[in-house]
C-alpha cells in the first residue's frame, strides 16, 4: 500500500544501564505497521491495525492510526496489542449519525492526541478519561485537514489539502499565523526534534520540502528543496545538528545593527 507515515522512535531494553534501541516506524493505508530495528539486522515486528489508514503518530512504544471509518486507536508495538478505541462522537441536531474520517494524528504526551478530520474538524483525546472527545472544534480549516505537528505547549501546526500551513493556539483555536509555500497537499510535516530554535518542515505533492522557522516575523520559508517526486512523508534526523550558513549569521547581524 502507499505510505502514511515514517517515525522513529527508541525503547529501552531489558536492564536500567543497556542502551535504548532505535526503531524505524513506517505505516501504509491498507493498516500495515512495520517496525524496523536500526541497531540490528532483524526483520522488526509487522503490526495490522485492521483497517484503511490515513492517520499515523508514534510516541515511544505506542502508534496511533485512525482513518475512514476507522475510528482512532492506540497500540503498542512490543505487545502488538490495542491499548485504546475512541467512540463516534453523538449524532447532529438532526439525530443523524456522523460520519467517520481521521485524516491526521498527533499525540502531545503519551495520554493525550490531537486529530483532525476530512470535514475540518480538530478534536482532542485523553485516553484516561473517556473514549469520546474531550473537545471539539469545528472548521478550523478552510479545506479537509491532513497533517498535525506540536509546536509547543499551546500551539499545533495544521495543514491541509490544498497546501494552507497556520498555527492554531489549542486554547482559543484561534489562527496565530500562516505560512506559504506549498502548492499542494501536505503529506508530511514535522517540528525539529533538537533545534534551539522553532524549526519545521513540510512535504507534499508539489514535489518540494519547505522549511520555516516560527520565531522569525517573516514567515516565507527559509528554504525549499525540490526533490522530483511526488512526497508521502517528512522525517527528521534524530541527533542532528542544525549548522547555520555563514549568511544567516550576517542576515542576523544586520539585524541586531537595525536595532
Amino acid at each position: 500500500g502507499e505510505c502514511v507515515g515514517l517515525a522513529s522512535s527508541s525503547s529501552s531494553s531489558s536492564g536500567e544501564e543497556e542502551e535504548e534501541e532505535d526503531k524505524l516506524i513506517a505505516c501504509s493505508d491498507d493498516g500495515r505497521v512495520q517496525v524496523f530495528n536500526n541497531s540490528s539486522d532483524d526483520d522488526g515486528a509487522t503490526l495490522d491495525v485492521e483497517g484503511e489508514v490515513s492517520a499515523f503518530d508514534v510516541r515511544g512504544d505506542r502508534v496511533a492510526v485512525g482513518g475512514r471509518e476507522h475510528e482512532l486507536s492506540v497500540w503498542s508495538v512490543s505487545t502488538t496489542d490495542r491499548e485504546f478505541r475512541s467512540r463516534n462522537v453523538p449524532h447532529d441536531y438532526l439525530d443523524m449519525r456522523r460520519p467517520v474520517w481521521v485524516s491526521a494524528a498527533k499525540f502531545r504526551t503519551e495520554a493525550t492526541l490531537l486529530i483532525g478530520t476530512k470535514h475540518r474538524q480538530l478534536r482532542a483525546y485523553d485516553v484516561r478519561a473517556q473514549r469520546r472527545p474531550v473537545a471539539e472544534f469545528e472548521n478550523v480549516t478552510r479545506h479537509a485537514v491532513r497533517q498535525l505537528a506540536i509546536l509547543d505547549d499551546h500551539s499545533a501546526l495544521v495543514a491541509d489539502v490544498a497546501g494552507s500551513v497556520q498555527t492554531v493556539d489549542l486554547r482559543t483555536m484561534r489562527v496565530k499565523a500562516r505560512y506559504p509555500g506549498p502548492a499542494g497537499s501536505v503529506r508530511g510535516l514535522a517540528t525539529h526534534p533538537v533545534a534551539p530554535t522553532l524549526l519545521f518542515a513540510a512535504a507534499g505533492l508539489d514535489r518540494h520540502v519547505h522549511l520555516w522557522d516560527a520565531s522569525k516575523r517573516d514567515k516565507k520559508p527559509i528554504a525549499s528543496i525540490y526533490c522530483k517526486q511526488r512526497l508521502n512523508a517528512l522525517l527528521w534526523q534524530h541527533h542532528q545538528q542544525i549548522r547555520r550558513r555563514p549568511d544567516d549569521e550576517d542576515d542576523d547581524d544586520d539585524d541586531d545593527d537595525d536595532d
